[in-house]
């Protein structure tokens, strides 16, 4: 305990210069936004982030939410650094700000400076409450509730998301009007049913065409090949093989005559 305040009590700023009685603000310094300064304080074993806070401009005793680093996991022993001079804060809303050391791993600032001002370049006061920071600014912004991490703490740079590279999530061709989600539309079946009807009505059609002419020309060319039927009969028997074919040839009936057959030649 007694360690940690002659450490805090050693602990000062020597640029800007360390917080005193003084509550008049005109003698506080000025920095032009932009310009470069050399902070300065006393040596700390430990490791340091220095941070930025904004004063109220009616009542100085009063610093508004949200502080700013300037810079974060100092070494220890480390006495200066080197500040190009700049704010997220409206100067227009406040120019006053002072700034304050914090050793990692402690909720409470081990050191504050003297109130300063933070003026325009030139001198110019701001005309607009939504000034904005320079693209080289190094300044990190906090909440009014956040302390200095326990754990080392980087420098911040900005990065940039990387872009999202879109590819194919389907190769599938793309579903057309007609169909949807479980298949084929009712319009869709309607017209494959009419087709199907129609294919089957135009086979039947085109099979009785071709069939039947078919069966037709089948006939007449069997009729047309096949010989006129020839008897045989032999001189005796009627029932055994012909020794030759011959045509039976009735003769005109004659109710008195003898029934004749001849032999086709011997007529």
């Amino acid at each position: 305990m007694v360690s940690c305040i002659s450490a805090c009590l050693a602990t000062k700023f020597i640029n800007p210069p360390a917080e005193d009685d003084r509550k008049d603000s005109s003698f506080n310094a000025v920095y032009s936004k932009g310009a470069t300064i050399n902070i300065q304080w006393t040596a700390v074993d430990a490791i340091l982030a220095l941070t930025l806070f904004q004063l109220n401009k009616t009542d100085p005793q009063q610093f508004l939410l949200g502080l700013e680093y300037i810079a974060t996991s100092l070494a220890p022993n480390t006495t200066s650094f080197t500040w190009t001079v700049q704010t997220k804060k409206s100067l227009e809303e406040s120019p006053i700000f002072y700034m304050n050391l914090f050793v990692q791993g402690e909720t409470s600032g081990r050191a504050n400076s003297h109130a300063f001002n933070i003026s325009l370049p030139g001198g110019v006061q701001p005309q607009s409450s939504s000034i904005r920071e320079s693209p080289t600014s190094s300044l990190v912004t906090a909440d009014a509730t956040s302390t200095p991490s326990s754990a080392p703490m980087a420098t911040p740079t900005p990065v940039l998301a990387p872009l999202s590279t879109a590819s194919p999530t389907s190769t599938n061709a793309p579903i057309t009007a007609t169909e949807t989600e479980g298949g084929l539309s009712g319009i869709g079946k309607i017209g494959i049913g009419i087709g199907v009807s129609a294919a089957v009505v135009l086979g039947v059609t085109v099979g009785w065409l071709f069939f039947g002419r078919k069966g037709g020309a089948d006939k007449a060319h069997i009729s047309s090949t096949v010989a006129p039927q020839i008897y045989y009969e032999s001189k005796y028997d009627s029932n055994s093989q012909p020794v030759m074919p011959y045509q039976r040839i009735e003769l005109p009936q004659n109710t008195t005559a003898e029934r004749r057959y001849e032999l086709p030649g011997q007529r």
